[in-house]
């Protein structure tokens, strides 16, 4: 009811009835396809030859060998425990006791006892499915531990493999969080595995162990997750990022030498059309709204179609997320490179995404191109409220390379190649001394690979006090864990390496590890084959369009009055060692996405200033409104207290959102009020511009829609002080029962 009244409030009674209407249709329209599905097997027969690898140079890489991630990571991998989302390291089997969270805690009432038959899946699986299951099942190896892929490890709360996908439950049930089945199953963790395989090529033992664990998992999921059956079809993006990285390990596998097996590699091929045909029927584009989440099927598809041999159907997914990608890149990136919802992690990922489906299009074969371009996007059904696709051929343009040997076309742009480089110039702008990002808006700790994420060694018991989610791990207190650093970003950098060679991009990342021995800048490398893209710009220069001289003469008279007015604030004064304003200071303005940044060796401020720009998407936004992030002597004094959890938490997503979880001097109540028990609801913040942004500080007027209202922050020498006028807000210290985040469950004490 409050959801309602609230639409009539905001749209009217026309709206309310147009979604009401909307609604029953859809429902009329799922509950047509359920019927369809649920008389038949979902699996797909085979008609096309199998996959193979695209992959050329990887094994000849010999720096692959060198592959630093952990040995203990990897056993973790092959005894199935995985630390997701805050979870620490948690073995995941059938029957398994989950260790809750924040006291919710559920029973998961599952006693399956897989056997080698695969009996035990006739309880699991709807009728029409089981018998294609348990035949793939029995390709499995008898002493392999079947992965519950359904449960939510965290609170132990379990959907089913009968559940078709359209109607999973999201959100119902406080406690049970959706996107901890979601992430295990994107098995991000397989690229891995297969790298660690190349890189231990003299321990055959190892090696069969590795190749061993990777064919039984992608079987167990396969038999275990009918198409359009169970938590892990119900959402295309996470089918999409699933897809890519299987495709990925495979091709690092068989580029080694492997040789798999016949029914293996049939099931393998059959189980990516699958994942193909249900993205393209499940595009995340609704009536024109779309974000990552498109982004990420638009990737997935192009590295389904770049793997897969060409025909019309494969070569007309191809085409379309060739098309759909310089829309999108052009729709949900800024001029400056930034990212239209609001969120430094976010940005993160879409920036992963379209880099990696960028380089595999590239790499695609000139008889493979020369298709594309007879293609006309006919053999697609994307539904409706989907793109608007007509007949016609892809654009192909001169490829900027800088060689100009081999074949020179490229179906992309070369405006395309310049917001690309932005896009890693936004990351390499906004880090930290410490080498990671702030946190602006949501951080779910999503990536579309993680070929070798940093990893911090901690003991059991050390962990335990320091990351306040892991109360009551089980755990030998000397035993060493290793946690993900959620925060850093050199892969990117990596990879923006990898397709252009910029020397600041070498530069930026190279002190203690060489940017050329990365896991992403070699298969990127791979995936490029012999193009390296002409760089499109120069190293980005700072805007001063907000230091210019009427600018400063503002904020100096603003500045000259602080002491003559009572009325405004000093709420904060911080102070440094050295001398900051003799520092060599580098500014950063994105006015797009709202982020503005003082940095040098020892000191880092950014101040969030959003300016309302469109197209935005706000999804994924805080309260956050002229907060700051700020860094003084290499010490974090003002962080960001980042998102703790989504729908498992409403009330705690909410705090973290809200005004009063940040550094800022506005309230919660100074905007309009959303739903609070509604995820990702569209928030607005009041756009503000600065009046002045320049080596002396930060100046932003009619900051609270008061024309005297101000807001300003001053470097001087060895303080920074903050003031602030018009405001109720007088203290700004977030709330003290919200502890700051590192990644999506993962908070300090």
């Amino acid at each position: 009811m409050k959801k309602f009244l609230s639409i009539i409030r905001k749209h009217g009674y026309l709206a309310l009835f147009r979604r009401i209407l909307s609604k029953i249709n859809r429902l009329i329209t799922e509950n047509i396809e359920f019927l369809g599905d649920f008389f038949k097997n979902t699996y797909i027969t085979k008609d096309f030859e199998n996959i193979s690898s695209i992959n050329q140079i990887i094994n000849k890489n010999v720096l692959l060998r060198r592959y630093n991630i952990p040995n203990a990571v990897i056993e973790n991998y092959l005894s199935h425990e995985f630390d997701l989302l805050g979870s620490g390291w948690v073995r995941v089997f059938h029957g398994m006791r989950a260790r809750g969270i924040d006291g919710y805690k559920f029973d998961t009432k599952n006693t399956s006892r897989p056997d080698k038959m695969g009996s035990w899946l006739s309880e699991k699986i709807n009728k029409p499915n089981f018998k294609r299951a348990s035949k793939i099942w029995r390709l499995i190896e008898s002493d392999y531990e079947a992965i519950d892929w359904q449960i939510d490890f965290k609170s132990g709360f379990r959907w089913s493999e009968k559940t078709w996908f359209k109607h999973i439950l999201i959100g119902h049930q406080k406690g049970a969080d959706v996107k901890v089945p979601w992430e295990l199953s994107r098995m991000q963790h397989l690229p891995q595995m297969a790298l660690k395989y190349i890189s231990c090529d003299e321990q055959p033992e190892i090696q069969k162990v590795l190749l061993s664990e990777f064919r039984n998992q992608i079987l167990d999921f396969i038999a275990t997750n009918p198409p359009k059956y169970g938590v892990n079809w119900a959402c295309p993006m996470d089918v999409s990022i699933r897809a890519s990285n299987w495709l990925i390990a495979y091709d690092l596998f068989k580029s080694s030498g492997v040789d798999f097996d016949s029914q293996f590699s049939e099931t393998f091929t059959e189980s990516i059309v699958n994942h193909g045909r249900h993205i393209v029927s499940n595009l995340e584009w609704h009536n024109g709204k779309r974000a990552n989440h498109y982004l990420a099927n638009i990737a997935g598809l192009a590295f389904i179609a770049a793997y897969l041999p060409s025909n019309k159907e494969f070569d007309s997914w191809a085409a379309f997320s060739i098309q759909e990608m310089i829309s999108e890149v052009e729709y949900q990136f800024y001029p400056d490179g930034s990212n239209f919802e609001g969120s430094t992690a976010y940005h993160r990922l879409s920036t992963e995404m379209v880099i990696f489906s960028t380089a595999i299009l590239l790499g695609l074969s000139k008889e493979r191109q020369e298709a594309l371009k007879k293609n006309d996007f006919l053999s697609l059904s994307p539904g409706k409220s989907k793109p608007n696709l007509k007949s016609r051929q892809l654009k192909f343009f001169k490829l900027p390379k800088i060689n100009n040997d081999g074949f020179n076309t490229s179906p992309f742009p070369e405006w395309y190649f310049e917001r690309i480089e932005r896009m890693i110039e936004f990351i390499i702008d906004i880090r930290k001394p410490n080498g990671n990002i702030p946190l602006i808006g949501d951080n779910d700790s999503g990536r579309f690979f993680k070929l070798n994420p940093e990893y911090q060694p901690t003991k059991a018991k050390l962990a335990e006090k320091t990351f306040t989610n892991l109360e009551g791990h089980d755990q030998p207190p000397d035993k060493e864990n290793f946690f993900e650093d959620q925060l850093n970003c050199d892969h990117i950098v990596s990879a923006g390496y990898a397709l252009f060679k910029r020397e600041d991009y070498f530069n930026c990342i190279s002190e203690g590890k060489s940017i050329t021995e990365s896991a992403d800048y070699i298969l990127l490398r791979a995936l490029l084959g012999e193009v390296v893209i002409k760089p499109q710009r120069e190293k980005y220069k700072p805007s001063n369009i907000f230091s210019d001289k009427p600018c400063l003469r503002i904020f100096r008279a603003y500045l000259s009055e602080l002491g003559q007015d009572n009325d405004a604030i000093l709420v904060h004064e911080f102070k440094s060692n050295s001398s900051i304003s003799n520092q060599n200071m580098n500014l950063k303005a994105y006015p797009n996405f709202g982020l503005f940044i003082f940095k040098s060796e020892k000191f880092y401020l950014a101040v969030r200033c959003w300016s309302g720009d469109k197209p935005f998407h706000s999804g994924h936004m805080h309260y956050d409104q002229l907060t700051i992030e700020l860094m003084i002597d290499g010490k974090e004094l003002i962080s960001d207290k980042g998102s703790y959890v989504y729908t498992p938490l409403l009330e705690e997503y909410w705090k973290y959102r809200s005004a009063e979880a940040h550094f800022t001097p506005y309230l919660s109540e100074d905007y309009e009020s959303e739903i609070i028990n509604e995820p990702f609801s569209n928030i607005s913040l009041m756009p503000l511009e600065p009046s002045y942004f320049g080596k002396y500080g930060f100046l932003s007027l009619n900051v609270n829609n008061n024309p005297d209202s101000y807001y300003l922050i001053h470097i001087d020498k060895k303080k920074v002080k903050i003031y602030s006028y018009g405001f109720k807000r007088e203290q700004y210290l977030p709330l003290s029962d919200v502890s700051r985040t590192l990644g999506y469950g993962v908070f300090s004490a």
